[in-house]
């Protein structure tokens, strides 16, 4: 596989929990975050390579989550809420030793990457609870993480008005049947009984599935940037969880990929298991 996907496979490995294969984190320009169109929460999270500021006195309710990166490297945001029963300190600690075991420990609710100076917003549905902002780079760098506690709320207000519904099911991808360009809010509900991801790729133009299956099954290191341009990750969700994601289509060939790995017994990456769709946007798929 390329270089730089067998450098982020470092990250991968902690975002996901011993996933198996890379994270490659969006690179596209900072850009303004667009208006959500609800009347949700508005949080504001700042993080870099060192440390994650999170708002306080958050109360639970339907929540959009800013995320700005100020750091000097791309990261990733996530946020989880840990099990009533567990504190900081032993998920910090399941992590270190046994970051599989540590999943078992939270719901995992949602997230996004950005790059050095650019910003990541998702709505989510916030529990009361104790919960986890962790952010992730590219690097050997510990990931970062703040705790933060979401306490009850009269949870008035609402998710955005999605323009599409998009579910992660074992294992597969369900999208609409046609998918318009511009800028749109999807609804992404893990319908499946796993933790599932949604990955996006724009591929060049003539490059297929197929051919980015054999790109990632390859053991041999490829030459040159890879065919494909990345669009966004969000996720991970654990079963049942929604995220409220904006997103900008252009027009072309689109390919949405779940990475995680299968905790039923196999460990393979789902991608291997069949979660891979293919689309068209600005058309019918």
């Amino acid at each position: 596989m390329y270089e730089q996907q067998n450098i982020n496979h470092k990250l991968r490995i902690l975002v996901v929990l011993l996933v198996l294969f890379t994270l490659i984190l969006a690179a596209c320009s900072p850009s303004a975050l667009p208006e959500t169109g609800s009347d949700s929460t508005e949080l504001a999270f700042e993080f870099n390579d060192t440390e994650i500021a999170a708002p306080e006195d958050i109360q639970s309710g339907y929540a959009t989550i800013n995320g700005t990166n100020t750091g000097e490297s791309p990261r990733l945001l996530m946020l989880a809420r840990l099990n009533s029963d567990v504190t900081p300190e032993q998920f910090m600690q399941s992590f270190q030793e046994n970051p599989d075991s540590a999943a078992e420990l939270v719901t995992l609710i949602g997230g996004s990457s950005a790059p050095p100076g650019g910003s990541v917003q998702f709505t989510v549905n916030l529990q009361e609870g104790t919960h986890a902002a962790v952010g992730f780079s590219q690097s050997d760098a510990p990931p970062t993480m703040s705790v933060f506690e979401v306490s009850a709320g009269e949870e008035t207000g609402s998710p955005p008005q999605a323009d599409a519904q998009v579910a992660l099911v074992d294992f597969s991808f369900e999208f609409p049947e046609a998918i318009q360009p511009g800028e749109q809010t999807w609804e992404v509900t893990n319908t499946g009984s796993q933790w599932h991801e949604l990955y996006l790729v724009k591929l060049e133009p003539g490059v297929t599935e197929e051919d980015l299956m054999n790109m990632i099954m390859s053991e041999e290191e490829q030459q040159g940037p890879p065919p494909w341009e990345d669009v966004a990750t969000y996720g991970p969700l654990s079963e049942g969880e929604t995220t409220w994601v904006t997103v900008d289509l252009e027009p072309g060939e689109y390919t949405a990929i779940c990475f995680l790995p299968d905790l039923s017994g196999s460990g393979q990456p789902h991608v291997m298991l069949g979660m891979i769709e293919s689309f068209t946007v600005g058309g019918d798929q």
